[in-house]
């Protein structure tokens, strides 16, 4: 991967279909090639945690005279309670299980399904839920964005050799 010019990878293997390296959840590390060269890698949870805590808004469709679709997101005080109920449930876990750091990526789609297309509405949920509970942040960020602030952080980062499973 490495000499294709990948040097980040961010990974969440289903728990469907294997374990999580380690045995940690939202695990940074350096995974290095037989030649010596190094990718940065965040082993994440479920690829579809963010959905899972409830923070991803429901959408609906309307029609106008035209036919043409607009849609709207049902955003309310019992989702957001509920999203921050889950968050704070999941991140006392992660702490119970010795995750230690400041920020956490959750991984979300559109929908709560395979293959779900964009969800836009994502940012009206965020900055409702911001809007409504002052003890911690959510900002949406691109993967990119996402390990520019992990490599900012200089953490001290063991680095594993090997195989790679399927899963």
């Amino acid at each position: 991967m490495s000499d294709a010019g990948i040097h980040r990878f961010y990974t969440c293997i289903h728990n469907h279909h294997g374990f999580v390296p380690f045995q940690k959840k939202h695990f940074p590390f350096y995974w290095e090639s037989p030649s010596g060269k190094r990718i940065l890698v965040w082993h994440g949870d479920v690829y579809n945690q963010g959905n899972v805590s409830g923070l991803m808004p429901d959408v609906y469709a309307d029609f106008d005279e035209n036919n043409n679709p607009t849609t709207k997101a049902v955003i309310n005080e019992q989702q957001l309670d509920k999203a921050k109920d889950w968050l704070d449930d999941y991140l006392e876990s992660l702490r119970q299980q010795g995750y230690s750091y400041d920020f956490l990526p959750l991984m979300t789609k559109g929908l709560l399904v395979d293959n779900a297309p964009p969800n836009a509405h994502i940012m009206e949920s965020i900055k409702a839920f911001n809007e409504r509970f002052t003890d911690m942040e959510i900002e949406l960020v691109g993967i990119n964005d996402f390990f520019d602030i992990l490599e900012a952080k200089e953490l001290p980062l063991e680095t594993y050799k090997g195989d790679w499973n399927d899963w």
